[in-house]
């Protein structure tokens, strides 16, 4: 039997019944996020296949051009022995003149020198087209000086793909956050009867609008430092330990940094002039540096670190 009396005992439980794990991700995770990994392995099997295409091309490349400089060595070899063929003819040519001066009567078995000499001639001729050949061997390898570009390419929409799982795990952990709320400003910032105001996917509280324009009209704010506030992750109303109103402003990143530092400290201030109650300047996340955490502690920022398991 499996007694729970605090959360370290379920985590206790999980870690010893990993069918729960699955069962607690089946209700935790939606299918969207569940299918992010689906997506991502698919992502990195479709660079896999292309790399892996490209390479072949290249090998093939490089074995056609092996091909075609053997051919062309080969070509440059009959062309130096059809040279010396040609040298030899002539010298017999030379031969059969002195000789024909001598011996008339040999002359008709020299009939043929006219032919063959034709023969050779043509096999000169056929090689006239090697220029043209060696054209096309040129231009099949400029064909290929597109392919660093089309790597580029490649590359410009993996890394735009990244960017888009980025959003999208952003995207998730501040939904997650929203819905974790009540119970983050209660037990971090000392906040009880937390309302909403403002958060992702939570409907807008009536109120913040009603608070903002008032702050406007009377001009306790401007209008630049209202549109501010309506972009702040979170705002959040509650009660001190003393029963005071208060208020929370909250900026949420998955790795904290110097900006939503400063948002959330800029915010605060402009929550706590419209409404002259305390507004406490939070910033929550996963991870932040030792200069970002220095410089939250001395603006008076609230830092709360939310891991993918559980609240530091």
């Amino acid at each position: 039997m499996n007694t729970v009396n605090n959360f370290d005992d379920i985590l206790d439980i999980l870690d010893r019944n990993p069918d729960y794990q699955e069962a607690l991700r089946q209700r935790v995770l939606d299918e969207e996020y569940r299918r992010l990994p689906e997506r991502i392995d698919r992502a990195v099997k479709s660079v896999d296949e292309l790399a892996q295409t490209v390479a072949e091309f290249v090998r093939r490349t490089n074995e056609t051009l092996a091909n075609h400089e053997a051919r062309l060595e080969r070509v440059e070899g009959q062309i130096a022995d059809l040279n010396a063929a040609v040298n030899r003819v002539l010298e017999t040519v030379a031969d059969i003149q002195n000789r024909l001066a001598n011996v008339e009567a040999k002359v008709d078995a020299l009939a043929d020198v006219p032919e063959r000499l034709t023969t050779l001639e043509t096999k000169v001729d056929a090689l006239a087209d090697v220029p043209e050949r060696l054209a096309k061997v040129e231009a099949k390898v400029d064909a290929l000086a597109d392919v660093p570009e089309r790597l580029g390419n490649v590359e410009t929409k993996v890394d735009r793909m990244q960017g888009q799982l980025n959003n999208l795990t952003g995207t998730e952990y501040e939904r997650r956050i929203a819905r974790r709320a009540r119970r983050i400003a209660n037990r971090h910032l000392g906040i009880r009867q937390v309302q909403y105001l403002l958060a992702i996917s939570v409907p807008d509280n009536p109120t913040v609008e009603a608070l903002l324009n008032h702050a406007t009209e009377s001009g306790i704010i401007s209008h630049v430092q209202a549109d501010d506030l309506d972009d702040a992750d979170l705002i959040l109303f509650g009660k001190t330990a003393d029963d005071r109103d208060c208020y929370a402003v909250a900026e949420v990143s998955i790795t904290i940094d110097d900006s939503d530092v400063d948002r959330a400290h800029r915010r605060a201030a402009a929550l706590n002039a419209a409404t002259g109650a305390p507004a406490q300047a939070a910033v929550i996340g996963m991870q932040i540096s030792d200069a970002n955490r220095e410089r939250a502690d001395s603006l008076n920022v609230a830092i709360v670190l939310v891991s993918n398991q559980a609240e530091e």
